[in-house]
């Protein structure tokens, strides 16, 4: 028979023991070889026992029954927990879960039906895996999500195993990359490994940071896992839409989008440099995209405003990251008649050229340009003496036929606008005109009277005859006819100026002027 390890026979055995590992929790299996010398020989009784207890723990009782049937008869403390597998070669001795207190040196003693028995020397050392705890500086217990720390802080945090056996080593994980395996022993036997991160960034987010605690290969490193939980800045903020117009008296709305930030960023609404109220805020799921959106109902004034979303953050101090649109307000054309600016109202005359201005403000510009005179569309009329051109109306050399009330409108895809009336008023020949008929008259006072109809404005009448009578030095009945001319052709031009405004040299022929009141 060749030498096997651990085997004696027994009073013989120089106690060499081979020595089985067993971690404290799981599966231990010991080895006890059945095989006999001689073929025509088999073991009839297989006892187990642990050194420090006097009586066998695990006992296989093969006498009178073949192999297979066995009877299997564990100890009390055995119960439940171990198992002697013959179905194996060699059969195993298992134990589940094994025990600290299973620690020690065993024995398989084998009773053969005709040779002498013989055992089997077992030594098995138990590994207690240890205890991992993951703390902060304060001592605080630390698992799963920690947190929130502030992006761009740091952080300790302190790693201890205790209980195992043999002392284990302790190493920091950051995913996959070992960061730190320095590690101390305090005089409790307490292993203690300090990790600190500093300037925690966006990429640090529930990355998970392990400290693994391992004092043996046969199972897999005991584990504290952690993961940071970040305060972090919105990266950027953008409005939208951006350049699609708006039109008056329609709700516009307007969404800022703002991504990166955690939690989620603080947006604010701004218009002309003032914080606007009324919006509405969303948050997805993940929390890195904030919403909100702004609903107003636009006005003409507000074409080329600037509309800004800015975003910060409720923690962390920061200078707000903004987006700024310029509305386009889109709205029917507003428009402005003006007299050009060398003409007057209270001067124009028979023979003025008169300019009129549409001053229109548009959003889209006017697509047509018309002009009116009362009810008349005016069109470019070269010998009536009208010029349209665009925004402009150029009447030359005007006459009473262009006494009248005057607009323009104007046509874009939002509508039509209408200019406020202005009414042209044409000033008669001057007051000279009166008087050179005067002087030139002499149709009899009777024909006058049958034609004009004579005023019977006192003012009119003692003004123009003060005047004949410093001036023309004619006869009382020359005065008459030329009196009644004058005021038949004030009476026929009633937009000249009053007659009271016409001024004539005094009786004394000093320069100075009268003007009756």
């Amino acid at each position: 028979m060749g030498k096997v390890p651990g085997l004696c026979l027994l009073m013989r055995c120089p106690h060499a023991r081979p020595e089985f590992l067993a971690v404290s929790g799981e599966l231990a299996a010991l080895p006890c070889n059945i095989s006999t010398p001689l073929a025509d020989d088999a073991a009839s009784l297989i006892l187990w026992y642990r050194e420090d207890l006097p009586n066998p723990i695990y006992t296989l009782d093969i006498r009178k029954v073949a192999l297979k049937k066995a009877r299997h008869f564990p100890s009390s403390e055995m119960e439940g927990r171990a198992y002697f597998d013959i179905s194996v070669h060699p059969p195993l001795l298992k134990i589940f879960p094994i025990r600290k207190s299973d620690q020690g040196d065993y024995k398989c003693r084998v009773d053969l039906r005709r040779v002498r028995t013989f055992i089997h020397y077992i030594r098995l050392k138990i590994i207690v895996p240890p205890k991992v705890v993951i703390t902060d500086e304060h001592g605080q217990t630390m698992q799963d999500v920690i947190g929130p720390y502030d992006e761009g802080s740091s952080v300790s945090l302190f790693c201890e195993a205790s209980d195992g056996e043999p002392l284990p080593s302790l190493t920091w994980w950051k995913g996959n990359t070992l960061i730190d395996d320095t590690y101390n022993i305090t005089p409790q036997e307490v292993v203690r490994n300090e990790l600190v991160l500093t300037d925690l960034q966006r990429s640090d987010l529930l990355v998970e940071i392990t400290c693994q605690s391992s004092n043996t290969n046969l199972t897999k490193p005991r584990i504290g896992l952690v993961m940071l939980d970040l305060n972090l800045r919105p990266l950027e903020v953008k409005v939208m839409p951006r350049r699609r117009p708006v039109s008056v008296g329609w709700i516009a709305q307007l969404t800022c989008e703002a991504r990166g930030a955690r939690p989620q960023a603080e947006l604010t609404w701004w218009r002309e440099g003032k914080e606007v109220e009324g919006t509405t805020e969303t948050v997805l799921e993940d929390g890195n995209l904030t919403m909100s959106t702004y609903a107003f109902t636009p006005k003409a004034e507000d074409n080329g405003k600037s509309v800004m979303c800015k975003a910060s953050h409720a923690t962390l101090e920061m200078e707000p990251i903004s987006d700024t649109i310029t509305l386009n307000v889109h709205y029917a054309p507003q428009l402005r008649l003006a007299l050009g600016t060398s003409n007057q109202h209270s001067s124009i005359k028979e023979g003025n050229d008169v300019y009129f201005e549409c001053n229109i403000k548009s959003n889209p510009a006017v697509t047509e340009v018309t002009w009116y005179a009362d009810d008349e569309q005016l069109a470019t009329n070269i010998s009536r003496g009208i010029h349209v051109n665009n925004q402009s109306l150029i009447l030359q050399k005007v006459g009473r036929e262009n006494r009248g009330m005057y607009r323009c409108r104007a046509t874009n895809s939002e509508g039509e606008g209408e200019s406020d009336v202005v009414k042209l008023d044409i000033q008669c020949r001057p007051c000279e005109i009166y008087f050179y008929i005067i002087s030139r008259c002499r149709l009899e006072y009777e024909d006058l009277s049958k034609i004009f109809k004579i005023s019977s404005d006192v003012k009119k009448l003692l003004y123009l005859f003060a005047w004949v009578l410093c001036h023309l030095q004619s006869s009382v009945l020359e005065l008459q006819y030329c009196f009644s001319i004058a005021l038949a052709i004030a009476e026929l031009c009633p937009g000249s100026p009053p007659l009271e405004t016409c001024q004539a040299p005094s009786a004394n022929h000093d320069g100075s002027l009268v003007v009756l009141q």
